[in-house]
Order: C-alpha cells, then structure tokens, then sequence
C-alpha cells in the first residue's frame, strides 16, 4: 500500500507539517474548520509517501487529506449548517490547475470527520449535490469518513460507494486501554496516573459506596442540563456524578422557545425550571478532574482511577447524541467496559441495539432497556430516570448480588473490545477501513 499511496499537503515541507501546518488550517476563512486529527496522527506514524506545496505524484494515487473540525460540512464552510453559499469552502483556497486536477481526477480528496460526527445528514445531502454541481465536481473525487453510521446511507443517493463509518472512539478506547496497561505510570493530561484494575482485583472489592457513577464533560447539551437538574434534586447518596460546566445560558433565557421544548413531559419542564440555579451554583463539580488547569480541552479515554472504579456499582453514560436519532459511540460508552461496570445509556433511539450489532452485550434484566426502543426522546429519558429511581430504592444487599450477576457480561465486553478492536497503531482502523474499500478509491 505505501508504495503506491501518496498523501498531498499544502505546507513546504514535513516540519511544517509536524509543526502545524495541516491542510485547511491557514484556509483564509475566520473560522477554523480543519485540524489535526486521526488520519494524519496515523499517517505520520507509518511509512506513507508525503508530498508538499500541493504536488500530485505521477504514477502513485494521490489523496488530499482534510480533517473537520465538527462535521463534513466544513469542507463546504456553511457555517450553521442551513446556508447555501459556498463562498467560504476551502476549494476557494485552491489554485485554478489544482482544481482542474480534482476534476481530472488526478487526484481525491478524503474527508473525514471523526472527533465529532455529522449530524442532519439529510442537509449534509443537499448541500453536497448543490456543491458538486456549482464547482463542476465529480462526487467520486471524494471519499467521506465519518463516526456517524448514518451516513453511508448516502451511498445510495449518489449512486457512489464514497461514504465510510468508523466507530472511531471504540477503536481509540480499546487502544487507550492497551497503552495503559502496558505502560509503567501512565500519567494523562490531568496529571495523574491512569489504572486499569485486573479482572481479579475488582472481583475482590465485597462493598462500595455508590450504587452509581455518572462522569459528565460538556454540559450544554439537553439531555445532560436535564439529568444534572434530576441529580440536583434527588440529592441522593448513592449516586456520585461530577458536572464540570455550567448549562447554557438559553435554558434560562429562552427556555420556552427551546427545540423539542413542546416534547417535554411537565416533570421534565418543572425539574429544569427548579433546578437549574442550584445547579449552576455548585458548578464545577468534580470527581477525576481536580488537577486539570482546563476543564474543556482534555483528553478523555485514559482518565481512570482505582478510587472511581471500585466506589460504584453501575453507571449512569451520558453519551453526546440525544436528539435527531443519531447514532454516534463516543469513549463515554467505554468507560464502564474497561472499569467493568453494567451501565444505563443516556442516548439516542436504539443506540443500544446499534451498540450490539458491534458485538458487545448489555444488561436487560438489570434495567429495564425498553427505553431504547422509545423514539420519542424525553419519554425515553422518561424511563430511564424512572430505572434509576428503582434501583436506588433496592437494598445494598440487593446490588451488590446484582452487580455479581452481570458480571460475565462486564468480562466479555472487555475483553470483546481489546480482541476486536485494539490496534498495535492508533488510528489504524481507518486505513483498515481505507485497505478494505481500495478499488473503490483507485482514480
């Protein structure tokens, strides 16, 4: 593959490029739309073929790589998702030759967005037919990667396999977990030693104190303002949950005119209603974080602590889709698998059944997992409040004996996660995905 690969960047030369100088990242536009992310990490660390100042190598098939910053729409630079003007897209940073190029096809363009998934993919449709017929480009001059699952149903609306999904954060968790347990005191961005306990160790923890944990990031989104309000009134002992920054401003000031307000069951209005000021008053709450000097910008899938995992029984995952049914795996959901924890999702319409359909296994019977098959998301979240309640009425007795039961399923998505999706490279299942789906990229 290296010897006929070969991977365009607009910078003079691999110092730049290692410095900084990613594709699109001095696009002339004021907002940043690229970064460095997963495909050129992996790249830089393998034996590809580079060249710079935008060179096509003859006799090499040449791709353009560009890394969005918060989904596939950046490389169009619409901005808020509902413009159609494509006045800011990086195609205006390219010279005319090179666009002649792209229409050549002498080369392609790979487009990923992974950190963050593609949303409003019927939009994303739209704006891609408009862009291709504005520029005069081919749609199999590009290839679109993306933590989405929804989007390869783009394939056949172009009529072109040129549509990818990765569960990427999978892949970037089991690999977390194999760097951890192999290193000798791996220390993470907030300063601490993250461990990983053996099977054995956590078998031998009889009492905890919590029955549940829940670690909450960004707090900005519905589905966490909600559930922070329920874990502010419930004030409940057996719950430790941390809450890092303060929900956003509009539930306050414009609360009623909120999307999907008119879909809130009146518990769920009232709860954030009288909720909301106490819980900003005691924002940050804290749990593995106390030695981060910034509570948004680090890194996520290696913070773990003995303490946090033998205090808790189960958890309670905040995933990052809620709403518009998307289905997108974060390293929230691996959390509770490395620390080997049954869990309850807060998350989209049948994330959990997508969620097997990668081979792992959850815990019907412990909870009631109906509420994944509920569309309507505040009635699923509904439910799944109303588990919790349940289950923090149990005795200790009670859920100490059930955490023993599931506990085979704990072992078996471990260790289903480190056989099938840990790689001795990170990032490399997107060029396993890339290697798989060749003769489709060839030009």
């Amino acid at each position: 593959m290296g010897s006929i690969l070969n991977f365009i960047f607009s910078c003079k030369d691999i110092d730049e490029l290692e410095s900084g100088k990613y594709n699109g990242n001095h696009h002339t536009s004021t907002k940043r739309y690229f970064q460095r992310s997963a495909i050129l990490g992996y790249l830089l660390s393998n034996n590809y073929s580079f060249s710079f100042n935008n060179k096509i190598e003859k006799d090499k098939t040449n791709f353009y790589v560009l890394e969005c910053q918060s989904s596939l729409l950046d490389l169009l630079g619409v901005g808020n998702q509902t413009e159609f003007d494509f006045s800011d897209s990086i195609i205006h940073s390219f010279d005319k030759s090179f666009i002649d190029d792209l229409r050549n096809k002498k080369f392609k363009i790979i487009v990923s967005s992974i950190s963050e998934p593609t949303s409003h993919i019927s939009i994303l449709e739209k704006q891609l037919k408009l862009f291709f017929k504005e520029y005069n480009l081919s749609p199999d001059s590009f290839c679109f990667i993306d933590s989405n699952r929804d989007i390869v149903e783009l394939n056949s609306k172009f009529g072109k396999t040129i549509f990818y999904y990765t569960p990427h954060f999978i892949y970037d968790g089991a690999d977390s977990f194999v760097n951890i347990v192999h290193s000798v005191n791996y220390k993470n961005d907030l300063n601490y030693n993250s461990e990983i306990l053996t099977k054995s160790e956590i078998l031998k923890i009889e009492d905890r104190d919590y029955y549940f944990l829940s670690l909450n990031r960004s707090n900005w989104k519905i589905h966490r303002t909600i559930l922070g309000c329920y874990f502010s009134k419930l004030n409940s002992d057996k719950i430790q949950w941390s809450y890092l920054n303060k929900p956003s401003q509009k539930y306050k000031d414009r609360f009623e005119n909120l999307d999907y307000f008119s879909e809130w069951p009146e518990s769920q209005q009232n709860l954030v209603k009288s909720e909301i000021d106490k819980l900003e008053s005691i924002i940050p709450k804290q749990l593995d974080t106390t030695k981060a000097n910034d509570l948004t910008g680090f890194k996520t899938t290696d913070t773990f602590s003995r303490q946090l995992t033998t205090n808790s029984y189960f958890q309670i995952v905040t995933e990052s889709p809620f709403l518009n049914n998307e289905i997108f795996f974060s390293e929230k959901i691996i959390k509770p698998i490395i620390m080997m924890q049954p869990f309850i999702l807060v998350s989209s319409y049948k994330m959990l059944e997508n969620f097997k359909q990668l081979g792992f296994k959850t815990f019907d019977g412990l909870f009631d997992e109906g509420y994944d098959s509920i569309e309507n998301n505040f009635d699923r979240l509904e439910l799944i409040l109303s588990e919790i309640d349940r289950v923090c009425k149990l005795p200790h007795d009670e859920v100490k004996n059930l955490y023993k039961m599931y506990f085979d399923i704990c072992i078996y998505n471990r260790e289903h996660l480190v056989s099938n999706f840990s790689n001795k490279d990170s990032y490399g299942e997107i060029f396993s995905l890339l290697n798989k789906n060749i003769n489709t990229l060839l030009i």
